[in-house]
């Protein structure tokens, strides 16, 4: 774009329509291709209250480098307090976490971090979040986070994610972060449990029940049969068909395999990469 181009021109609301639907390393681009243009985008903070990571763009380096501008610098119009929205889905690399982004942006109320099959621990991330509360680094009820997707097909079992749950909602300014995923909480049915070494009557007068277990299985929430549309309330194992068709319910991943091809495989990471924070000290 030269600082002629008719695009720059455009009113605000167009501009700003326009840089939503690209990823931030095309908006930074823009802005460096001449001084008028990057007034231009500078000048419109709105623009930069969404950052979105494209998962076809695989040079780390290059994101990185664009990551190291939302530092607190002047020149830069201070842009990290800007940003109120992420959308990294499908970007399954190690070296970009979402963690990160919660991190380093004070002012981040929704982030998107679905379809990183490869790279989504809730272990790991209740873990760190534990660590940067009891030194220090995130305060109590400091973060601005209302609203954390991180679904992903593959998803069978999160026996953490309570604690996940609980570990967003004590550092969130409001006390709660809505997730984008639940356990299943099915409860079976009890079963009694017989001696067979028992007569018949000491048998009935002997029985014992096993206690009822909830099941703890992943679901996303607003999931639905994949042919009526109805909304699925239990995972497709203890429920295997639908309660309005009664046709057979599907795993997730039969239908959703297509988005995880699209996202691919992370990157090799090399041993000697650079530490996943220092994208913004």
């Amino acid at each position: 774009m030269s600082q002629s181009s008719p695009l720059i021109y455009l009113p605000d609301e167009l501009l700003i329509q326009i840089c939503s639907d690209l990823d931030i390393l095309t908006i930074f681009a823009l802005a460096d291709s001449g001084r008028i243009a990057r007034r231009r985008l500078l000048s419109i903070r709105s623009i930069w209250q969404k950052v979105t990571f494209d998962p076809n763009r695989r040079n780390l380096h290059t994101i990185y480098a664009t990551l190291r501008r939302f530092r607190d610098d002047s020149n830069l119009n201070h842009l990290r307090p800007l940003v109120e929205s992420v959308t990294m889905d499908g970007f399954d690399d190690p070296m970009i976490s979402p963690i990160v982004m919660i991190v380093k942006f004070p002012n981040l109320r929704h982030i998107a971090a679905r379809n990183r099959r490869y790279t989504t621990s809730i272990e790991t991330d209740t873990k760190v979040l534990h660590e940067f509360l009891n030194s220090g680094k995130i305060s109590q009820h400091s973060l601005k986070l209302e609203t954390y997707q991180l679904y992903h097909p593959y998803m069978i079992e999160e026996r953490t994610l309570r604690r996940f749950q609980s570990t967003l909602n004590a550092l969130a300014l409001n006390g709660s972060v809505e997730l984008d995923i639940r356990q299943c909480s099915h409860t079976a049915e009890p079963v009694p449990i017989i001696d067979d070494d028992l007569d018949a009557t000491a048998e009935e007068n002997n029985r014992q029940v096993k206690s009822p277990v909830e099941c703890r299985r992943i679901i996303r929430k607003g999931a639905k049969c994949w042919a009526c549309g109805e909304p699925e309330e239990y995972c497709y194992q203890c429920i295997d068909k639908c309660t309005n068709c009664g046709l057979r319910r599907l795993p997730p991943f039969v239908s959703d395999v297509h988005v995880l091809e699209a996202a691919g495989r992370p990157n090799n990471v090399n041993d000697n990469s650079e530490d996943m924070f220092s994208v913004f000290e």
